[in-house]
């Protein structure tokens, strides 16, 4: 158990100490949200990157498709 504190002095001493360690969370907690801030970031950035892929690869079969139906249709006639 904590002893009473027996001074002013011991008093304005056991406030610092909490007043640094809550400025040790803040910190980390700053750095933490930071990463993750980034990381969100960087899976925003790769997955609009795929979705780029992907609709250029879809606007790439769709043509093959139309070639070929129109190919089709040349030989048809």
């Amino acid at each position: 158990m904590a002893d009473d504190f027996k001074t002013l002095r011991e008093v304005g001493h056991g406030i610092d100490g909490i007043e640094t360690q809550l400025h040790l969370y803040a910190g980390v907690f700053c750095a933490v949200v930071g990463i993750a801030g980034v990381a969100y970031a960087f899976i925003f950035n790769k997955l609009d990157m795929i979705e780029d892929s992907i609709a250029r690869m879809e606007t790439t079969i769709n043509n093959i498709a139309d070639d070929a139906k129109q190919t089709r249709a040349d030989v048809a006639d």
